[in-house]
């Protein structure tokens, strides 16, 4: 398999995928190529997936350290109280597609020169196509006063990551009981919903209300762009609904540090 073989078949799948199931799994291909696919989340795995079905003679490779896959749309409604934390993850060894080889490193380097990848157990993998879904790194240190590890100190949460959204959650319901100011935010820079943020501030309304325990909370979202939202076709109702529903907006403010210990941002 060439080059333009290769990248014309994902063209057709990324085509038929937006017609279903059915029609992406019709094109199919005798070529013969050694895939090496880094990154086993829902894009790696959905990957390996479709050319493990369309290719006749699939040499495919997966390289992914995780013992767990989870479903990251789901910590919000994890942080929510809609979800349990057990409804969104599941063993990655039953979710590598069957004939995919799957590595269970890090890949510590990359030569695109000589079409090779090292891994953290120090073998090199040889590749002829080369797919990259790693995923994206969160730097929480980058915030003044908070880290990972301190996800939850002085009620400071984070639903991106999964402890962090069952914390939430907690915080959430004692939100709720005790009432008080909540201060909730997005961040500038790439992130892996645009949406979450919003969801988890609406969600929190939602709780309080059903528990008749909104007039004792104040809610404030403080934006990081003008917009509320970057599509101008939701921008404008999602701005309506924070309207009626009393949540404050403070467009153009970047969260840049926390005092856990005073509760201030």
């Amino acid at each position: 398999m060439n080059r333009r073989h290769f990248l014309q078949l994902l063209a057709t799948l990324g085509v038929a995928g937006c017609w279903g199931s059915y029609k992406a799994y019709a094109t199919t291909s005798s070529a013969k190529a050694r895939v090496l696919i880094i990154g086993g989340g829902a894009a790696g795995l959905s990957m390996a997936a479709r050319l493990n079905s369309v290719l006749e003679t699939p040499d495919i490779t997966l390289i992914d350290p995780s013992n767990e896959q989870f479903y990251q749309p789901g910590f919000t409604m994890i942080a929510g109280g809609i979800y349990s934390p057990d409804e969104v993850k599941k063993p990655q060894s039953a979710c590598i597609p069957s004939g995919v080889k799957w590595v269970k490193e890090k890949v510590v380097s990359i030569d695109p020169v000589t079409s090779k990848v090292k891994a953290s157990d120090g073998n090199t993998y040889v590749y002829d196509f080369l797919v990259l879904t790693p995923g994206l790194q969160m730097n929480f240190d980058q915030v003044e006063g908070i880290s990972r590890s301190t996800l939850g100190v002085g009620n400071a949460h984070c639903m991106y990551d999964y402890q962090g959204a069952q914390n939430t959650w907690k915080a959430l319901q004692e939100f709720s009981q005790k009432g008080g100011a909540g201060v909730f935010t997005n961040t500038f820079t790439k992130l892996k919903c645009g949406g979450a943020p919003k969801k988890i501030t609406m969600l929190t309304d939602d709780y309080c209300r059903r528990n008749k325990t909104r007039d004792k909370i104040s809610v404030t979202y403080y934006n990081a762009s003008k917009d509320l939202f970057d599509t101008p076709y939701y921008a404008g109702r999602l701005e309506e609904i924070f309207k009626e529903r009393d949540l404050n907006i403070c467009p153009q403010h970047r969260l840049t540090g926390v005092d856990t210990a005073s509760k201030k941002v």
